[in-house]
């Protein structure tokens, strides 16, 4: 307020006339001079003031947006995955679909027309038992025709 009312007067005094004479002119401009002096160290801490108060909001809106840039990169990482992953999923997938209708055809094909039995291609006296396991195992009775003894 003090700086602004100063300001003010010098620039009043500056466009005004000078019919006042050299003297008042003189004195005018050493108290200017004074008043300037004594409220520079005044000007001099509101402009630090203002300064830090500008880097303060500087270095606040800096970390802030780094902060969302970097919740950024990180929501788009995560959507690449998350993309990644759908592709690989709606691929697979598909490959399932496409397989479904060869599956049903052969699942259909094996209900309403079942394999015909392939004949044995060994002959039939090979497949043929040698011996038959149910048979008792004896030696056979040797009779001599004309005698009823047994040898």
């Amino acid at each position: 307020a003090e700086v602004g009312h100063f300001c003010d007067q010098w620039k009043a005094f500056v466009r005004g006339s000078f019919r006042d004479g050299s003297a008042t002119v003189s004195e005018r401009r050493q108290s200017f001079l004074q008043a300037t002096e004594t409220l520079l160290p005044l000007w001099s801490e509101k402009a630090n003031r203002e300064n830090r108060a500008a880097i303060a909001n500087a270095r606040a809106e800096l970390e802030e947006m780094i902060v969302r840039r970097q919740e950024a990169n990180q929501q788009i990482a995560e959507s690449h995955r998350l993309g990644d992953e759908l592709r690989t999923l709606q691929w697979q997938l598909h490959e399932q679909r496409d397989d479904l209708p060869s599956m049903y055809r052969a699942v259909a094909q094996q209900v309403l027309h079942p394999p015909k039995a392939v004949p044995d291609p060994t002959p039939t006296l090979l497949r043929a038992p040698l011996f038959d396991a149910t048979r008792q195992l004896h030696a056979p009775e040797l009779r001599y025709p004309d005698s009823q003894h047994y040898v």
